[in-house]
């Protein structure tokens, strides 16, 4: 409980002096011409174009739900993640911030996370890159025109994806 309270900020960690000045030196060094309101400033504008692009993706939803493809979804919500944790860094440094994401208390949430990102990713980039095209045999036309085959590899697709999707907000909230 002292380890997730520490790293939460709400209570300090039995630190130096010198290691605090060190790691405010850090920042410094990352953005040295920053004042705190322009870090601030970073932060925020990151987090607001974050979740924008997060909410945003589901508008796009439904499109997915009439059968359109999967990917603009997938990609404005796991952009819009990666851009809102990105906005942190502005105020700690990106050493701070990983140190405190893989905190003990915090290393599962933190790996499930981040796993999510990266196999969301790679499994969209694979659907999209690899394995294009899906059956095309003739005759398996609706009368819609759309092909079952390919109908069946789309719904796949965009369930696996939804749900790698679920995973990484499921992580966040953890």
């Amino acid at each position: 409980m002292e380890g997730l309270l520490t790293s939460t900020g709400l209570q300090r960690s039995q630190t130096t002096p010198q290691q605090d000045n060190d790691s405010q030196l850090d920042v410094c060094a990352m953005f040295p011409s920053l004042s705190f309101q322009e870090r601030l400033g970073g932060c925020i504008g990151c987090m607001i174009l974050g979740y924008a692009l997060s909410f945003g993706s589901f508008f796009r939803f439904k499109s997915l739900l009439h059968g359109n493809s999967p990917i603009p979804f997938i990609l404005f919500a796991t952009m819009g993640n990666v851009i809102s944790l990105c906005g942190s860094c502005f105020l700690s440094g990106p050493q701070t911030q990983i140190n405190k994401m893989w905190h003990p208390s915090r290393r599962y949430a933190t790996g499930l996370y981040v796993g999510s990102l990266v196999v969301t990713v790679v499994v969209m980039l694979l659907f999209e890159f690899v394995f294009v095209g899906g059956n095309t045999e003739a005759g398996d036309d609706n009368d819609d025109g759309v092909n079952d085959g390919g109908r069946r590899r789309l719904i796949f697709q965009a369930l696996l994806l939804v749900l790698l999707l679920m995973c990484q907000y499921v992580a966040v909230a953890w």
